[in-house]
């Protein structure tokens, strides 16, 4: 007997809308039906409206993000970053509800996994798309952060304080940072 391993779902689609799957799919070198579940995705963990546990959301195209986070001085990107910390956390605990079908705070997972939840419901091209290499380490007490970007100085800053606010809970403390136009490195300590 033959397991099933998936589920299949076929929908009818326009010819404009399947040759916008189909150009796109070539152009970034995705299946369409991985494009098709990426997009499912996305829509689901972002754009849906009929979940209170979601937060609500403005989407900014990546040039008007950069244009505005660029009006700020430090003082606002870093209280911008706070508000973005509790509103990722709430993302973060649904996203693991989806995975593991269990409801936990996302405080009681360990950095080392917390880094790579982070990489795959924020930062990457199949989340939000918000870095383009990403970089973490853990070894003994040090904890490495370091990514590259397309956005400008005040989104590293950005960066900086927003990822800095998910280690404090486990005691990890800024203690070195080389922010960059178009690149972030931070070294956090563990403090006894």
């Amino acid at each position: 007997m033959i397991e099933k391993k998936e589920n299949v779902i076929c929908t009818r689609v326009d010819d404009n809308l399947f040759k916008y799957i189909q150009d796109y799919s070539k152009q970034y070198n995705l299946s369409t039906s991985k494009l098709i579940r990426d997009s499912l995705m996305y829509y689901l963990q972002y754009a849906r409206k009929d979940d209170d546990s979601i937060a609500p959301m403005i989407f900014f195209a990546k040039g008007e993000f950069t244009y505005l986070i660029d009006a700020l001085n430090e003082k606002n990107i870093k209280q911008l970053a706070k508000s973005s910390y509790k509103t990722a956390l709430k993302g973060i605990k649904n996203y693991i509800k989806r995975r593991l079908n269990q409801d936990i705070d996302p405080l009681i997972i360990r950095p080392r996994s917390l880094t790579e939840i982070l990489n795959r419901a924020i930062f990457n091209y199949g989340a939000q798309n918000w870095l383009d290499e990403i970089h973490s380490n853990i070894q003994g007490n040090k904890l490495s952060f370091a990514a590259t970007h397309n956005f400008s100085l005040n989104f590293s800053i950005y960066l900086k304080y927003f990822i800095s606010r998910f280690f404090e809970p486990y005691g990890y403390f800024l203690t070195k940072e080389i922010i960059q136009q178009n690149k972030i490195h931070l070294i956090f300590t563990l403090k006894d």
